[in-house]
């Protein structure tokens, strides 16, 4: 018995791990798995079937939700879609305070740059503590089927309104909740002193914070107003942090047209001198169209390799759907969105009280200083819009039930400048990347999960 294929249905995919193993995997579905052949030739046919839209079902060694037929996919889709969306209002559990939509650097890359301009001809650019306290009140309110609440403190620069996180941060510790309160901050560090790092260890704020590469690297891209070099104060900070007893193990790396080819082995090193254990690559791929895409991805995976072989994690959203696809057990229902703005878990309060599902997107779920401060039909038609097998432009890909359809700022930005390059640049690499980090971890079972804030974007 065989099965017919479209190009743009769900489908078999497959990948070499030697010459009689492959690695299997169903585009939407995924459950990725290993299959051992007796010899090459045999491989060579069951790949020769693949390609042709024909797969033999007696194929014993493959597990049945790989062979369904597109209709049989999405049909199950379907199925846990309903359910997932009957739920939705119960998932938010991350709450991101917008204390300042301002900032001290210039970096010139921001991808917030656009809400803080619009913040500026609105005259909200800081938080007062009447939007903040509502917005935390508002959010402890809901009935989140999460074990854990979550607080992030962002912008632009949050600490732009140090006066408003710390009454923040103190008010939330006063509170007596049934769940753990975990709390985490997305800095520049270039505002920390001695005081406010004893003040973030004391009340177990954990830091998310950036450079961009090494010092030299990052100075190219990030720095202040005046265009100044800002890593020595950026690293200044990361210290006073970690002598107060903050937590820093890792940061997140922005890498443009200008930085991108100081992108290699040197951040491992510099994250080994720093004593941390991760860094995210992020890929600013708004700024790198016209870049070589082959020469960002082969970038990524020397910087990806070197990190395993020297004990630091190399992650970014390009691995987002490789986490997907290898840790359903430890996402909400085994459903792999590509982040938690999307998945439903997040909300972003802005300082004018406008809610938003991610704190860099123009979406508009409410206010706060509404009596019902959220639309949760606007918001549950959000989610359903990225849920994994939704969305027709990704139909076919391979990578479909695992990526889920990226991030939702590129798309805003593609749509706002009627530019889609970015979004197909970004396809391309994340199908590239996923296939190698596939095949790495089946080879030499070598990637694990780790929770550096990527489920809910607040690396910064």
């Amino acid at each position: 018995m065989v099965k017919n294929m479209k190009a743009k249905e769900s489908r078999l995919i497959c990948h070499e791990l030697n010459s009689t193993n492959l690695v299997v995997y169903h585009s939407l579905q995924n459950q990725p798995q290993q299959i051992e052949f007796e010899d090459e030739q045999d491989k060579l046919v069951f790949v020769s079937a693949i390609n042709e839209g024909l797969v033999e079902t007696g194929v014993e060694s493959v597990d049945a939700i790989t062979l369904l037929t597109d209709e049989e996919a999405r049909l199950a889709t379907l199925l846990k879609k309903r359910n997932y969306l009957s739920k939705t209002s119960q998932r938010l559990n991350f709450l991101s305070l917008m204390t300042a939509e301002n900032c001290n650097l210039g970096c010139s890359y921001c991808i917030a740059a656009m809400n803080m301009d619009e913040a500026k001809k609105n005259k909200s650019v800081i938080m007062s503590w009447d939007i903040a306290k509502r917005g935390l009140d508002w959010y402890f309110s809901l009935p989140t089927i999460a074990k854990e609440y979550y607080v992030n403190f962002s912008g632009g620069e949050p600490l732009v309104n140090k006066k408003i996180v710390v009454q923040a941060v103190e008010y939330i510790r006063s509170l007596k909740k049934d769940k753990p309160i975990r709390i985490t901050i997305n800095t520049n560090a270039t505002l920390i002193d001695d005081d406010l790092a004893k003040f973030f260890a004391d009340n177990r704020v954990e830091i998310a914070t950036s450079l961009d590469g090494t010092p030299d690297a990052s100075d190219m891209v990030r720095v202040t107003k005046k265009g100044l070099p800002a890593s020595e104060n950026i690293i200044s900070g990361w210290r006073r942090l970690i002598a107060a007893g903050c937590e820093l193990t890792g940061f997140m790396a922005t890498f443009n047209d200008q930085n991108i080819k100081y992108l290699d082995a040197g951040i491992i090193d510099f994250a080994l001198e720093m004593g941390f254990s991760w860094v995210r690559i992020a890929p600013d791929v708004i700024h790198l169209v016209e870049y070589p895409l082959e020469d960002i991805i082969e970038r990524i995976w020397a910087v990806y390799t070197y990190g395993t072989e020297k004990g630091v994690k190399v992650e970014g959203f390009w691995s987002t759907p490789i986490h997907n696809m290898l840790y359903r057990e430890r996402i909400p229902d085994g459903v792999g969105f590509f982040c938690g703005a999307v998945s439903g878990e997040t909300a972003s309060i802005h300082p004018d009280g406008r809610i938003s599902a991610c704190g860099f997107s123009s979406g508009n779920f409410g206010s706060i200083l509404n009596d019902e401060p959220f639309d949760w039909n606007k918001h549950r038609n959000f989610v359903a819009e990225y849920f994994p097998g939704s969305r027709d432009f990704c139909e076919g890909c391979s990578i479909e039930g695992s990526c889920a359809g990226g991030c939702n700022i590129t798309r805003e930005v593609s749509i706002s400048t009627r530019d889609e390059s970015a979004i197909f640049y970004n396809c391309d690499m994340y199908r590239e990347l996923t296939k190698r980090l596939l095949i790495d971890h089946f080879v030499g079972n070598r990637l694990e999960y780790s929770d550096n804030g990527s489920s809910h974007n607040i690396g910064y």
